[in-house]
């Protein structure tokens, strides 16, 4: 089959240095012994034997130690459109790589041709990363890059003459608060598609967030509405899905988002301000368990859908919170995979609480 001819590359692209993906993050998370008696024994008085729900819990310490503890937080979960925040870090990613192309390119490029030069410079690389990527084998061209030109908008920078600079579409911001505060999958999807599954999940492997080689970690190849095809993972609770995660690894993601670390400190930022705004909605779980309670939750992104009828067909929730406790410390809790019965949500937020409680007394 004849193809058309191969774009030129102009030198201005190939002389590029950018990055195409982040460096791995440094992991905050550090096992702690007080906190995780406190979990165990939360849970053991709590729910005991039968519990199945994976918790991360991270205690926020005021001198910047970032103490953790889990119950199976280890384990591969579906969790639905808890993974929306993937999306969130994975536009939020990209929106600073093009502005670091947009910055090396200076005044050589038009803001017509800027989102052009840098899907020249991006699309191959992003292409490479899928290749080392098994569980995105046979994914297209289309649904692996950006759509940059829908998603991004390219302005003049402060300096007439001097250049450019790339923010989210008006629209695009839209889509990104639809898909936070209301879980809306209709604009998740177009979240999804405006980073593509390479470079959102290759972000996530180069961030330290996805074992290629395992499978483990935050994996986010399924856009809610069917219209780009789901490429799958093995999960403890679901079988093979498209959206899944650790409590661990989501309960890292959370604590850089916390600490300005993640991607950068307006961008952790504007993501918080996001997850704010789910809580306002509002769109949280964990408050809903009878009181007394001894936090409130200040940012949040939940998960909620049905397991395979093979697999019990039950509704399964999930959520990752940020939460500050009366005494006005704050915690990171992840949890996922949590069967709403007629106890509602007070298993999870009374281990929750207990686990705050015990970890806290002196």
């Amino acid at each position: 089959m004849a193809r058309g001819p191969v774009p030129a590359v102009p030198a201005r692209v190939s002389a590029l240095k950018t990055p195409p993906f982040p460096s791995a993050y440094a992991d905050p998370l550090r096992p702690n012994a007080k906190l995780q008696k406190a979990l165990d024994d939360a849970v053991a008085a709590g729910p005991g034997t039968s519990w199945r729900t994976p918790v991360a819990i991270v205690s926020l310490e005021p001198d910047g130690a970032r103490p953790m503890a889990h119950y199976k937080g280890n384990e591969v979960h579906f969790s639905a459109s808890l993974l929306k925040v993937a999306s969130m870090y994975s536009a939020f990613e990209l929106r600073r790589t093009l502005r670091d192309i947009a910055a090396e390119l200076g005044g050589s490029t038009t803001k017509a041709d800027l989102l052009k030069d840098a899907a020249l410079y991006l699309d191959p690389a992003i292409l490479t990363r899928v290749s080392s990527i098994p569980a995105l084998k046979g994914v297209l061209k289309p649904h692996a890059v950006p759509q940059y030109a829908s998603t991004f908008d390219v302005v003049p920078v402060s300096h007439p003459g001097q250049g450019f600079t790339v923010n989210f579409s008006t629209a695009f911001e839209g889509h990104l608060e639809k898909m936070i505060a209301v879980s809306d999958n209709a604009s998740a999807a177009q979240c999804v598609h405006g980073s593509g599954y390479g470079y959102l999940n290759g972000a996530l492997v180069s961030g330290g967030f996805f074992d290629a080689a395992t499978n483990t970690g935050i994996w986010l190849a399924g856009d809610y509405t069917a219209k780009y095809p789901y490429f799958r993972i093995d999960s403890v609770n679901d079988g093979k899905v498209a959206q899944a995660t650790t409590a661990i690894h989501l309960a890292r993601m959370y604590t850089l988002m916390y600490d300005g670390t993640l991607v950068g400190g307006i961008s952790s930022g504007e993501m918080r301000d996001l997850l704010a705004k789910a809580v306002a909605v509002p769109e949280v779980f964990i408050d809903r368990a009878s009181p007394p309670l001894n936090f409130t939750v200040t940012h949040t992104k939940v998960g909620l859908a049905q397991l395979k009828p093979v697999n019990g067909g039950s509704n399964v929730y999930s959520e990752g919170s940020i939460l500050k406790h009366t005494s006005g410390r704050e915690f990171v809790a992840v949890w996922q995979n949590f069967l709403f019965e007629s106890s509602g949500f007070d298993p999870v937020g009374h281990v929750v609480r207990d686990t705050i409680d015990k970890y806290l007394r002196p």
